[in-house]
């Protein structure tokens, strides 16, 4: 279920939630369940399909540590013909099962990733907030960071859920604590709503700067869109110059020295210098057109005219 990529060296940028001042030092205490029992407590409750939880150890690479943190992570996988009818109760659920299993104790976060039973789309973190007064949508989390893990990272593509930190004793007992009595998700038959966002917000043409000789136009991409745009730059009707852009994060290939790769998204907007820019005089529009998931996009193309 989880996607296993090759672990990238990188600088988790957690040091500014003081989540790396102290090691990690592991905590052994009696109680809670199994991983397993954890995952078949979950997959007993209609229209679940698969749960599978991971206590993943992460370091601090640019500290050459072994093991600086444990996040706990509960991904469920849910039957496309049911839907989460109640986000608030089957966070708080999740989370309670996850802070339950006894495997390794945790620092860092609690990460719920649905697979399925919402749209792909949802936004988690106000009911994050309401309930732990913290939380992170993953789709905001830079996949970059996610490649932490001493041993595997996640891929979330294609998931909704939530990171919230670590720090849950008053809300479900000291770790590991009791799971839910009788597992309640709010699960109903039928699927999920669909929720279509915009792969765009908005685009400009900003022309031709006259001391650096270069053209440029942009265009803003919405904060989950994770496609490709096409550029396609019209000179007086006529196809002059096509470029690629992206809306995911990455490290930067012409940057390897970049002390924050975490920060880093390729730029999104194009930039024709010199003997490429289009003519001082010319008619110039750009056609900025989507390339990513119709199921989550809309993937209407973007026109924007010089004038």
């Amino acid at each position: 279920m989880w996607a296993v990529l090759a672990t990238v060296a990188t600088v988790v940028a957690l040091a500014g939630c003081g989540m790396l001042d102290e090691p990690y030092r592991e905590v052994h205490r009696e109680g809670g369940i199994t991983s397993e029992q954890a995952e078949q407590m979950v997959e007993a409750v209609p229209g679940v399909t698969e749960a599978e939880f991971t206590a993943a150890a992460w370091d601090d690479r640019s500290r050459f540590s072994e093991v600086e943190g444990m996040d706990l992570v509960l991904e469920v996988t849910f039957d496309p013909d049911y839907h989460l009818s109640d986000l608030d109760t089957a966070l708080d659920q999740l989370v309670a099962v996850a802070w339950s299993a006894n495997v390794h104790s945790p620092k860092g976060y609690v990460i719920i990733v649905f697979d399925g039973g919402v749209s792909p789309n949802t936004t988690w973190a106000p009911v994050a907030q309401r309930l732990y007064g913290n939380g992170e949508d993953l789709f905001a989390v830079n996949p970059v960071q996610m490649s932490y893990y001493t041993d595997t990272s996640f891929d979330f593509s294609g998931s909704s859920g939530v990171r919230i930190r670590a720090n849950l004793d008053d809300r479900y007992g000291r770790w590991p604590g009791n799971p839910p009595t009788t597992l309640e998700l709010g699960l109903v038959e039928g699927p999920p709503e669909t929720v279509i966002l915009p792969a765009f917000v908005d685009a400009e043409v900003h022309g031709l700067d006259t001391d650096s000789g270069c053209w440029t136009a942009s265009v803003t991409m919405h904060e989950r869109y994770d496609g490709t745009a096409r550029a396609e730059i019209m000179v007086d009707g006529t196809l002059f110059a096509t470029e690629t852009l992206s809306g995911s994060w990455h490290e930067d290939p012409d940057d390897p020295d970049d002390d924050d790769p975490a920060t880093s998204r390729p730029p999104q907007h194009v930039e024709l210098c010199g003997d490429h820019a289009p003519p001082a005089h010319a008619h110039v529009s750009v056609v900025f057109t989507p390339e990513g998931d119709p199921d989550r996009f809309d993937l209407t193309p973007l026109v924007v005219d010089a004038s």
